[in-house]
């Protein structure tokens, strides 16, 4: 009787440990299935969906536009001629920001700056300043960019030392430009500025400010 029950034992030991044994095989093939059917497959590359913001800082010189005023100067080697100021001149300095995708060929900047230019002399200056704000949208490959975009400029004025200022209203136009980016952090460009400024509180009074320019734009 204890050789018997001893038996039946074993017999149910090895049941219970085949059970074990299938059980834990099935497990693991499951989890193996698992993994391969929803392993990611790291042959297929990486699309870039998150955006970036650089920050922007340049600085062009621009020429053209009407006359404002027009002078006769001395030099310093005593030689005279004649100097003007124009509305479409000057040195523009600016900051911003971009902001894009990687994966686009579109892309924002959006800059404020002062742009002035005139004429700096010992016994007075005359100076035609503003401040454009501006917004463009930029379009083309990581070389080249192609721009189109709004430009406003406000607090125009011409503070003259010899014959009075003058203030203008503020006046928007369209900015069209072209980069050349010769590294990742440097473009070069040229630009044209499309805009008119009228004389503040003088009906009729205009001046045309168009006008191009070369620039340097560096993005960090």
């Amino acid at each position: 009787m204890n050789d018997e029950y001893n038996f039946s034992a074993f017999q149910t030991n090895q049941r219970e440990l085949l059970v074990k044994k299938v059980l834990l095989f099935s497990a693991a093939a499951f989890c193996g299935i698992s993994t391969q059917s929803f392993a990611i497959d790291d042959s297929q590359p990486a699309v870039e969906t998150a955006s970036y913001v650089k920050p922007v800082l340049g600085i062009g010189l621009n020429f053209g536009g009407d006359t404002i005023r027009e002078y006769e100067v001395e030099y310093y080697d005593g030689d005279e001629g004649n100097e003007k100021v124009k509305a479409g001149e000057g040195i523009h300095f600016f900051a911003g920001v971009e902001l894009g995708y990687p994966s686009s060929d579109l892309a924002v900047r959006l800059q404020a700056g002062y742009l002035f230019g005139g004429i700096f002399a010992d016994n007075g200056d005359v100076s035609f300043d503003r401040v454009p704000l501006e917004a463009l949208l930029l379009m083309g490959s990581d070389d080249f960019k192609f721009g189109v975009g709004l430009t406003h400029h406000s607090s125009v004025e011409l503070e003259d030392d010899v014959a009075g200022d003058v203030s203008f209203d503020d006046a928007t136009g369209y900015v069209l430009q072209g980069e050349y980016w010769v590294s990742k952090t440097v473009g070069l460009g040229l630009r044209y500025t499309k805009i008119e400024y009228e004389v503040k509180d003088v009906s009729g009074a205009e001046l045309d400010g168009s006008g191009a320019g070369l620039y340097a734009t560096f993005r960090f």
